[in-house]
């Protein structure tokens, strides 16, 4: 099944959201140290502030060639391809939520196995070397380099 997306007019409300959320995220991420006027937290304020003009500028202007009937930019997605780009980014999204809770090596495992099993690998040569390729950089990490993975 194929969408086909007006590709300006969509950027342009994702990077306005995008800004909107760096300009809620700056002054809870980003500590003020003085009080002048030019401080840490200004470049990151400035590039938000141009994201958020920016994504502004491409709605308007798409929203204008809307009205006035004039051709857009159109980008055309297979929903088959790009659902599996999503399934890969949320088998990515529990490997960094589970890290924290059952650790490196578990979820490290755990995320290896989830890909082999999306991708319908049925050779088990593949499982073996993903568990002692996590197996290996665990030992390496935590015996020789001494840095503790959680």
């Amino acid at each position: 099944m194929k969408v086909s997306v007006k590709s300006n007019f969509v950027s342009g409300i994702f990077f306005f959201l995008v800004s909107f959320f760096l300009l809620y995220m700056i002054p809870r991420q980003i500590e003020v140290i003085d009080d002048s006027f030019i401080n840490s937290r200004t470049f990151p304020y400035l590039l938000a502030f141009v994201i958020m003009a920016m994504s502004i500028k491409l709605i308007v202007v798409d929203l204008v060639k809307i009205i006035r009937k004039q051709p857009t930019k159109e980008k055309e997605f297979d929903l088959v391809v790009e659902g599996k780009a999503i399934i890969i980014f949320f088998i990515l999204l529990a490997y960094v939520a589970l890290m924290p809770l059952i650790g490196f090596l578990f979820s490290s495992i755990l995320m290896f196995a989830a890909f082999l099993v999306f991708f319908h690998s049925k050779e088990w040569k593949y499982y073996l070397i993903g568990l002692l390729s996590c197996i290996s950089v665990y030992i390496i990490f935590t015996s020789v380099l001494h840095i503790q993975l959680m």
